[in-house]
């Protein structure tokens, strides 16, 4: 299958529809050279993207694309271009809810034991 042209444009358009976070130095201040989004995984990585300014419609080259997709936004051109162009956000593996367990409520008597037993105030 065939893509269009990726784009600075296009990979900050990614960043934002997916939620990731735009980093700041410590007086507030965003790069002047590069847009920098951060997304914490839900494994506890965090992914970095830097996109070149200024954001617009120059083009990248295949090599540094390869670079981008694979090595800070983790995913391949299938999933950039539904993310850009459909706002599907890719599917990072979020973690299964958790499932409910009950704990015994004690070792050291029965449960017809438990069931008789009386609470401390009434005893």
């Amino acid at each position: 299958m065939t893509w269009p042209a990726p784009t600075r444009e296009a990979h900050d358009a990614f960043c934002k529809i997916e939620g990731w976070e735009q980093v700041r130095d410590a007086q507030g201040r965003t790069g002047t050279h590069h847009v920098i989004y951060e997304l914490q995984l839900h494994d506890g990585r965090i992914l970095r993207a830097r996109v070149s300014h200024p954001v617009n419609r120059d083009t990248y080259g295949a090599s540094l694309w390869s670079h981008i997709l694979r090595d800070q936004l983790e995913v391949d051109q299938a999933t950039f271009w539904a993310c850009v162009q459909e706002g599907k956000k890719p599917d990072r593996g979020a973690p299964e809810p958790p499932q409910k367990r009950f704990r015994p409520i004690s070792s050291t008597c029965s449960s017809r034991e438990f069931a008789s037993a009386k609470p401390k105030w009434q005893r």
